[in-house]
Formats: structure tokens, sequence, C-alpha cells
């Protein structure tokens, strides 16, 4: 995988774009988050396991990082589901219910 810092993306994001395109794994380092480019497959859902193990291995973050990323996501997991957003869903899903 090819990680970058915001800025180098920015430069390259044509480059980086048509890259990912192609199927090359492209990871943006914002803060403490990384991101992923790739296309987007119509009726696809991807779950990634946000282990610390598979964030240092892919993402090269550090446990630091890694802990900062948790920190942020429980946060936020916790204030949508107080707000509301989060949905249970029973039985089988199909994606196309929450359009």
């Amino acid at each position: 995988m090819t990680t970058l810092t915001v800025t180098k993306a920015r430069a390259k994001l044509a480059d980086l774009c048509e890259r990912a395109k192609q199927g090359e794994e492209i990871g943006i380092i914002a803060g403490d988050q990384v991101l992923q480019l790739r296309p987007v497959v119509p009726g696809e859902i991807s779950i990634v396991p946000m282990t610390e193990k598979y964030l240092v291995e892919e993402y090269g973050l550090t446990s630091s990082e890694v802990a900062a990323f948790q920190r942020r996501e429980q946060t936020r997991y916790r204030r949508n589901k107080r707000n509301g957003k989060i949905v249970t869903v029973k039985g089988k899903f199909n994606p196309s219910m929450l359009s």
C-alpha cells in the first residue's frame, strides 16, 4: 500500500486517482486518521477490521496514533448512537434500504 500525507497526496491527486482506479491501494494520512482512496463499487459495503495490528501493518501508524484513532471513533459512535444515527438491522441486510 502506498501511504502519503495530505500535502503530498494533494500534489499528486490526479495520478493517485488513476492508480486507485487500476486497483492500487492508496492511503492518505489526515491527522490521526488514514483515509483509503479507492473506486466505489455500486452495492458494495466494505467492512475493515480496525484492529491495532491492522492499522500498524497496513498504514504504519504508531501505537499512540492507533489509540487516538480508537478514542475518536468510540466518541463518534457514542454520539451517533445517542442521536439516533445508529440503526440496528435484524435479518438480511440490503444496503438499498438506506437510500
